[in-house]
């Protein structure tokens, strides 16, 4: 199974349908998402682009009530709102989400396979223990740097880094 991750949008449009593409093109089976919408008429938007389930945390620029009645109001289905911190077990793999680095960081000592995470705008993969710590970096394309995304399959169980600007992969 392929999962992809993304977080910080901040309203940008056009790098999320980029990697949207992307995402289909690798034909990611879900769409985990670490926060960071700014407006949650990003949802129906990723809905529509990606075919298998998304879920979803809250990020600090994020209101809950509205991601809530836009995934209500538009239907959204396959869109699954899990708060603060996302725990969910995929193809035998454990994975938690968040979107603050102290609650990825908190999340260590429950065993997970992978945990992403995002708000800081940098990209990053580390190994702590037998858990994968990924930050996808940002689709905003904050500080000077390419928008990026995760891919993580879980059936290597190893996760790479996917670059929007030329299309990279750094694992």
């Amino acid at each position: 199974m392929l999962i992809a991750c993304l977080s910080d949008i901040h309203d940008r449009v056009r790098n999320l349908d980029k990697a949207l593409e992307a995402i289909a093109r690798a034909r990611a089976d879900v769409l985990i998402f670490c926060g960071d919408l700014n407006s949650a008429e990003m949802l129906p938007h990723m809905a529509q682009a990606v075919a298998g389930q998304i879920h979803i945390v809250a990020g600090n620029n994020d209101d809950e009530l509205d991601i809530k009645r836009t995934i209500d109001s538009e239907r959204l289905l396959k869109v699954y709102y899990h708060r603060l911190i996302g725990r969910l077990t995929l193809d035998k793999r454990r994975l938690a989400f968040t979107h603050k680095p102290k609650d990825a960081e908190s999340l260590l000592e429950e065993g997970f396979d992978i945990i992403f995470y995002g708000h800081t705008h940098v990209a990053k993969i580390e190994q702590v223990g037998k858990t994968w710590v990924v930050n996808p970096g940002d689709i905003q394309g904050r500080f000077g740097q390419a928008p990026s995304y995760a891919l993580y399959d879980t059936a290597d169980g190893v996760p790479a880094l996917q670059s929007l600007e030329d299309n990279r992969t750094n694992s």
